[in-house]
């Protein structure tokens, strides 16, 4: 089995004694060497209000549109998916750090929103959720009449 070793300079400078660099050495090549599959964590976000409305933009390299999912309710977005990696049967995996698997991530809005008028695309693994505000949580200007 080949394994994928990172060098690092620093641990030596740093006057870390062999017997430590071995322990540890061990420690990470066995964790490296596992076959087993990282878990997909969910997607970071960047989240931004505007007068009317929030935009979601969500990092999720290697997907399509059709591995994500998007919902609305009682003003939470759910955004939920699957990312695979494809195998092929005859290949023998040496090593894997690619995440994988299902994912959900949810955000609780503040100020309720439209859930009829969400808009989204996805573009180069960048998906972007448009959610415009109620027009009941929209501020409103209120004329003072003369009395």
């Amino acid at each position: 089995m080949f394994l994928v070793k990172r060098q690092n300079d620093r641990r030596n400078r740093m006057g870390m004694s062999e017997p430590m660099d071995t322990l540890l050495g061990r420690f990470f090549d066995d964790w490296s060497a596992s076959d087993e599959r990282l878990e997909m964590s969910p997607p970071a976000i960047d989240l931004t209000e505007s007068e009317d409305v929030f935009a979601v933009v969500a990092e999720l390299p290697g997907m399509t549109e059709a591995d994500i999912e998007l919902s609305v309710m009682d003003d939470i977005l759910t955004i939920s998916g699957e990312k695979t990696i494809e195998e092929h049967p005859d290949d023998k995996r040496h090593h894997v750090e690619r995440r994988c698997g299902k994912f959900s991530r949810q955000v609780r809005f503040s100020t309720p929103v439209d859930a009829d008028k969400v808009t989204a695309g996805f573009a180069n693994g960048v998906l972007t959720v448009t959610l415009p505000k109620s027009d009941e949580a929209k501020p409103r200007t209120i004329k003072i009449n003369h009395e």
